[in-house]
């Protein structure tokens, strides 16, 4: 990635300073390990809770005049860096403090610890933040005495903590805006008990229930699923709302939080004033407004006054019809994630913006960010768009997803260069768009149902190319074939006759593991001709099968050819119930192995209408016959005592109730050039 790609991509975001940070931290200076007169601490007031943003505070304390310092926070492993001021570049002041802000989000429960690096004169220093002493313990106001004798110390840490918006949303239909939180207010859930403010304050043990909902294009109600829940008592100084639990709805959007609620700075009151606040950000997704540097998605309910605590219900919560989109958004992403989950693989997370105000066309995914730009309408009409790009984050992610050339006069649009389900186009794009395109098609079959999805605008189960399109260049470089043939592969039809059913997991193995090239930077299947190569390696068993898939997609791959290449002739008159001997050979003369057992039937057919048959013998072919490779059979007949006097024919055939898929079935019965007179 070079630093003018970086630049176009945060052009198209609108924010060049942040461009410019990231630009430097994309090649940070190298620091030596040594010691450095200069004071730096990271600390948190925000408890550690996977998927929740946190603000970070850095405090640098020079202990010399510095005229050029910088500071840098790592790329941690299990966090993911949101914004602010993770990187710093300025003079420092003998005992003057500097703070710095920024926000992050942690993967996981246990996350690592996060370090930071300060350089000045050519030296270093390193801090970290241990996930452990976030929350309450602040380092610096752990440092004063029980009697405040540090007090001025005291005053001035807390002057790093994040000030917080007493604004918020309710959730009304009629809301103008994008009904969101600043990032500060979401944190005051979160907020340590500052000395002195809470002497003498009572608490109720609440478990507060309801259901987050949202209303979809066919005017059902569905549940927000897996989102996060904050319960927060409404405090009458609104910087002192105070988080009393959190949790997560289930995959109908109910919830149930269990906490202990009580007002902060008037601590008599025991009936806490609650509300519960929905955020659109866990683990697994955030959806944002256009902006990656916006705040989260966050509704509120209204405030229930004065609870007596024990069991409150707020009953169904409908979230605004201006973040419907944004809330479906976030199911159609946590249900790509948990189809993933489902198939053993763990997925990091992405950042949704929507509504994306971007030229570009419906949607796209920007692999550096990790972001899915979303267009107005696609959570609610186009569910498709969303997993499409989901498939991407999927591909870039785990696999391999490389680059092609959009603009390569196929399919582009003025200004915008593009791709196109139905025609041939250079490079990788076959693949990289026709794994996403199949996963789009799969998840939304295979969950319309449950979740009331709009129709797809592909129909990738029945797609054929055009006919002008027939040679197996053209074909192979379509994206819509690719999609088809991912799709027969998994689903339950059987029009091309491969009677096949393999699961995603089957698929997964493949993109995921199979390494096609001895080539380092190579790695996964970028075709569907290496695609097969994995399969045929991971499911030889049925690769005939899979090959009838690709057939039925018009394009050819090794196919075994059941034959019979010899068969003696009868004796040219015989007796009814008298026996014959005979020799025979079967082959297979097709480039792939044959997978299944097969039958060898002969027959005697009545030379004035062939279609009056008198079956003589069978025998069993046992499975996995080679290519290229014969078997003779030698037996002896019996001709039927009842069998009608006239002029036969015998014949033997290859395959008789096609248990192989071969490359011809048209092909597999010999008939013997001499005649037999039954009498």
């Amino acid at each position: 990635m070079t630093h003018t790609l970086l630049s176009k991509i945060f052009q198209v975001s609108g924010n060049l300073v942040a461009a410019s940070m990231l630009l430097a931290a994309y090649n940070p200076p190298a620091y030596a390990a040594v010691g450095l007169p200069v004071g730096v601490t990271l600390a948190s007031a925000d408890a550690v809770r996977p998927g929740e943003p946190v603000t970070v505070i850095a405090v640098l304390e020079p202990a010399a005049d510095f005229a050029n310092a910088t500071f840098l926070v790592d790329q941690p492993e299990q966090w993911q860096l949101l914004d602010g001021m993770t990187r710093w570049a300025g003079a420092l002041e003998k005992g003057k403090l500097v703070q710095l802000r920024f926000r992050a989000v942690p993967l996981t429960a246990t996350p690592t610890m996060m370090m930071a690096t300060v350089q000045v004169d050519g030296q270093t220093k390193r801090a970290g933040l241990d996930p452990a002493r976030m929350g309450r313990q602040f380092p610096e106001l752990a440092t004063a005495d029980a009697d405040g004798e540090k007090g001025g110390q005291r005053e001035a840490v807390e002057s790093y903590l994040p000030q917080h918006d007493p604004n918020v949303v309710l959730p009304e239909p009629a809301a103008p805006n994008f009904p969101r939180v600043p990032v500060e207010e979401r944190a005051a859930a979160q907020l340590p008990v500052r000395s002195g403010k809470t002497t003498g304050a009572r608490k109720a043990s609440v478990v507060a229930s309801g259901r987050w909902t949202f209303i979809d294009n066919n005017g059902v109600r569905r549940g927000v699923r897996n989102a996060t829940v904050q319960m927060v008592n409404e405090d009458p100084i609104a910087a002192f709302n105070s988080g009393c639990g959190n949790g997560v709805t289930d995959g109908d959007g109910n919830f149930t939080i269990s906490g202990d609620c009580g007002d902060l700075a008037f601590g008599s009151d025991a009936n806490p004033d609650l509300f519960v606040r929905l955020v659109l950000n866990n683990n697994v997704v955030e959806v944002k407004p256009d902006s990656l540097f916006a705040g989260t998605y966050t509704v509120r309910s209204s405030t229930k006054q004065n609870s007596p605590g024990g069991a409150v219900s707020f009953g169904t919560l409908t979230v605004p019809s201006s973040v419907t989109g944004a809330a479906a958004a976030h199911n159609l992403v946590m249900r790509a994630q948990q189809f993933m989950a489902a198939a053993g693989e763990s997925m990091s997370k992405v950042t949704v913006l929507w509504p994306s105000t971007s030229d570009s066309p419906v949607a796209f995914y920007t692999p550096i960010l990790a972001t899915l730009n979303i267009k107005q309408n696609e959570p609610m009409t186009r569910q498709f768009t969303i997993f499409h790009e989901y498939g991407h984050h999927i591909l870039g992610t785990k696999a391999e997803s490389p680059a092609p050339d959009y603009d390569n006069g196929e399919c582009d649009q003025p200004g915008h260069p593009g791709h196109c389900l139905d025609r041939p186009e250079k490079g990788t794009i076959a693949w990289t768009e026709g794994f996403p395109d199949f996963l789009g098609a799969l998840l939304r079959d295979r969950f319309a149902a449950a979740d009331g999805y709009a129709a797809s605008p592909f129909n990738i189960e029945g797609f054929n190319a055009p006919d002008e399109f027939t040679s197996q260049s053209d074909l192979l470089h379509i994206e819509g074939i690719t999609a088809a043939i991912l799709l027969d592969l998994v689903d339950t039809n059987n029009e091309s006759g491969e009677n096949l059913t393999m699961s995603f997991s089957d698929i997964w193995d493949v993109v995921k593991n199979y390494d096609p090239s001895s080539n380092l930077l190579h790695n996964h299947p970028t075709s569907i001709t290496e695609f097969y190569d994995g399969l045929r390696v991971d499911h030889l068993s049925r690769i005939n099968r899979i090959a009838e898939v690709y057939a039925h997609n018009g394009i050819t791959r090794p196919r075994p050819d059941l034959r019979i290449t010899s068969l003696q002739n009868p004796p040219t008159q015989i007796n009814r119930g008298a026996q014959f001997s005979n020799d025979s050979e079967v082959s297979n003369t097709g480039n792939e192995r044959a997978n299944s057992a097969f039958t060898v039937r002969y027959l005697l057919a009545l030379e004035s209408n062939r279609l009056v048959t008198l079956q003589l013998s069978t025998r069993n072919i046992a499975a996995n016959m080679a290519a290229g490779s014969s078997t003779d059979i030698a037996q002896t007949f019996t001709v039927p005592a009842t069998m009608t006097p006239g002029m036969y024919r015998l014949i033997a055939c290859a395959d008789s109730t096609g248990a192989v898929p071969e490359s011809s079935d048209t092909n597999n019965c010999r008939t013997a050039t001499t005649r037999v007179q039954v009498q």
